[in-house]
């Protein structure tokens, strides 16, 4: 991969993914100071405060001293999202569009209705160039990209016929990176913080029709049965292996209605 200096890429507005690729503070869609910057409140996650120095649009370059990385815009799993090509070792940087074994997350009440078909569009435009290694948001590196791609393109193909699975994956994979973030719940804990929740609220009502206090129980005999989750004593944690953040970094981070601008002039 190519070398990098010490400043960051954002690729999507998500707050799991205020996903920092260490080399150049710019940013393609969210917004500094917004409320809603990086669905932050949505999801109820805390996203540490940063500033936009630069933004980027489709075709773009960003010099990093030794290597040029050409900027794609690749809208799917959020309309703003952006991947990274460098064409001298056809290098691509993902972001959250696809990974080794999986792809991101889908949020139709934000991104639209079209977002799948979208994130095909977007797999095909990189499908059509030379690339030998590639990098995600998540997961190792994938040495064969172009058949991540395909089975990409196939899981999504899938979802514009059964838009029911494509909850489902949101649903778990926003839930995992909470058991995550807090390095699990407890059962008491989980039956009062979900229907808390933006997204929880929105999925149980809007794709699975029902009221969020029902969706509990099945979202969690799901995540069970996916093996997404399991029991550790009275705490569900995540099964992925990671590290839980910092009680410091927890404490520090916040969400983006209570960010300041002192100290981020550019």
């Amino acid at each position: 991969m190519p070398k990098m200096n010490d400043r960051s890429i954002k690729m999507c507005w998500e707050a799991e993914t205020v996903t920092w690729f260490s080399f150049l503070n710019v940013c393609f869609q969210c917004k500094h100071g917004y409320p809603e910057a990086c669905c932050a409140e949505w999801l109820d996650q805390p996203v540490e405060q940063y500033r936009i120095d630069r933004r980027l649009s489709d075709g773009d370059e960003i010099h990093t001293g030794r290597r040029i990385l050409q900027v794609v815009h690749t809208p799917g799993h959020t309309l703003g999202h952006i991947s990274l090509y460098e064409p001298e070792e056809k290098v691509l940087i993902c972001g959250n569009l696809f990974h080794k074994n999986d792809i991101g997350w889908i949020n139709i009440f934000r991104e639209g209705v079209a977002a799948v078909q979208q994130s095909i569009e977007s797999l095909e435009r990189l499908a059509s160039l030379p690339i030998r290694h590639a990098y995600s948001g998540h997961g190792p590196a994938l040495d064969n990209p172009l058949v991540a791609i395909d089975h990409a393109r196939n899981r999504l193909e899938k979802w514009l016929h059964a838009p029911e699975k494509m909850a489902w994956h949101a649903c778990k994979r926003i839930f995992a990176y909470t058991l995550m973030m807090y390095d699990g719940l407890s059962k008491d804990e989980i039956d009062t913080y979900l229907p808390s929740c933006g997204w929880f609220r929105d999925f149980a009502r809007y794709s699975f029709q029902l009221q969020p206090d029902e969706f509990v129980p099945i979202l969690l005999d799901e995540m069970l049965r996916s093996k997404a989750a399991s029991w550790r004593g009275d705490d569900l944690i995540a099964t992925t292996p990671y590290q839980p953040p910092t009680r410091e970094w927890m404490e520090r981070s916040s969400k983006p209605r209570v960010w300041t601008t002192e100290g981020y002039h550019s």
